[in-house]
């Protein structure tokens, strides 16, 4: 009988990937066609046990962990409009001694099982585990005791409701930063009951793709877009397998560690689009699913500013509410939102050119940007609470306007059908005097100008307002 019903991923992958803003749901007619011919295929072999007898039992080889990554999956237009992302997922076998029928044997009521998934983007990891270390040996001594002890020494005194000894959210321990990465792990954790129902019982030990099993996406991009086939490429996946007992167990043996690391190899090409006529471009992309962007005709200039976030820390940046975070060279403002300004004492400006890539992912009202001429002292906790102007966009506008501290005075907004949710907009500010001007991908013609003294000087940042939105490449020059 055909599976139905919708099957959530995580959209991207970055630092709290599993943050609630960026789970998605799919038709899994959808997620399941995407795999139907998968672009790449890989397992790794770890050593688990016999879950048959009673808690700690013996070896049982082998237990396995499935990479699939599956084909470009269209997104629903209501989520997004003309996108597409790139799936991967991560599937469990159990040993043929412990299947029955292609359902898993019954689980001694003494076992409690957690999988703790990390992802890497490091090219070292990648090239390791590519060329056969499925083990992760790669990883020094001192990094795997201090995983097997965060995994382990708090077993079934960390949350009443789960064995685990460290949860979702956690970090890897320290001293595997430099061999693996700073990674936030997420957590699967199954026992004799899970094992029993019919489905769950699949998700733990089917390589097959089921409706639940764990998936991520490469974010928005355009249809045929080779970017999402290298961003699924270069993540490497580690799954600690922690083998324990559960509570109501005679034996209380410390639990064991198995590792196991897959990556997806070679990154797929896509066969380039139907097209009748041949173009050639000598544009470099400043960002994964950029718009394209002209260039203005600007006043002269003088940098004062500047963040890549290459650095993947904000320690330049202050941030005002919400919650913020640096990876993969990005800022990215969570859900519902917030707003940070660029520290120091002398980040004011009056005549200004300000500038960022920016992507929002609401496609219900949600919209996000830069704020500047913000007075000193004046930003807090609230959406509006801050005195100076703001320039954002949101699914199909373009929005201006103003703050007082207590209340938001709009001053603008454009209809913009090319600026869409997911898609990355070039957004650039110039404040000249009382003239000010906002830019959105085509830097030769402003898309909002006005004229307004309210505000003269101040700092300058970002701000989000009901929507999960991620900034890049900030730029800040004198006028």
């Amino acid at each position: 009988m055909a599976v139905s019903g919708s099957s959530p991923f995580y959209l991207d992958y970055f630092d709290y990937f599993q943050n609630s803003s960026n789970i998605l749901s799919a038709p899994y007619g959808d997620v399941s066609k995407s795999f139907a011919t998968p672009v790449a295929s890989k397992s790794a072999a770890v050593q688990g046990f016999d879950w048959t007898k009673p808690y700690p039992g013996s070896t049982k080889d082998v237990h396995r962990i499935y990479l699939s990554v599956g084909e470009e999956m269209p997104l629903s237009e209501q989520i997004v409009q003309d996108a597409t992302t790139v799936l991967t997922s991560l599937t469990f076998g159990a040993p043929a001694a412990l299947m029955d029928n292609g359902q898993p044997r019954a689980m001694d009521p003494s076992w409690y099982v957690c999988r703790h998934i990390f992802v890497s983007t490091k090219p070292e990891v990648k090239k390791a585990v590519d060329g056969g270390d499925d083990q992760c040996a790669f990883l020094p001594s001192a990094c795997v005791k201090d995983l097997q002890d965060s995994l382990t020494s708090s077993w079934g005194t960390l949350d009443e409701n789960s064995m685990c000894s460290a949860g979702i959210f956690d970090n890897i321990p320290e001293r595997c930063f430099d061999s693996f990465g700073q990674a936030r792990q997420d957590v699967i954790a199954f026992d004799s009951r899970t094992l029993a129902d019919h489905d769950e019982g699949l998700l733990q030990t089917s390589q097959n793709q089921q409706l639940y099993s764990w998936r991520i996406g490469t974010g928005y991009h355009d249809p045929s877009s080779t970017v999402a086939y290298q961003a699924a490429a270069n993540r490497t996946y580690m799954v600690a397998t922690v083998w324990g007992y559960s509570k109501d167990a005679s034996n209380k043996k410390t639990p064991s560690v198995s590792l196991g690391c897959v990556s997806g190899g070679d990154a797929y090409v896509p066969p380039p689009p139907v097209s009748s006529t041949t173009t050639t471009s000598t544009s470099k992309p400043t960002s994964t699913s950029s718009t394209s962007t002209t260039s203005s005709q600007s006043p002269t200039s003088t940098a004062f500013f500047s963040d890549d976030f290459s650095s993947q820390n904000l320690d330049r940046w202050a941030v005002v509410d919400g919650k913020f975070s640096a990876d993969q060279g990005q800022m990215i403002s969570f859900n519902p939102g917030g707003k940070a300004l660029v520290k120091g004492d002398k980040a004011t400006l009056g005549d200004l050119a300000f500038e960022a890539n920016v992507k929002v992912t609401s496609t219900s009202g949600g919209n996000g940007g830069l704020i500047f001429r913000v007075a000193v002292g004046s930003a807090a906790a609230g959406a509006d609470s801050y005195k100076g102007y703001y320039a954002g966009v949101a699914g199909g506008s373009v929005v201006f306007g103003l703050a007082d501290g207590n209340g938001w005075k709009q001053l603008s907004q454009v209809n913009a059908a090319d600026v869409k949710a997911g898609m990355v907009q070039r957004v650039r500010v110039e404040a000249k005097g009382d003239s000010i001007s906002v830019y959105v991908g085509d830097m030769s013609k402003p898309r909002i100008s006005v004229h307004d003294g309210t505000y003269k000087s101040g700092g300058f940042g970002v701000r989000a307002i009901g929507t999960l939105m991620f900034v890049d490449n900030v730029t800040v020059a004198m006028l």
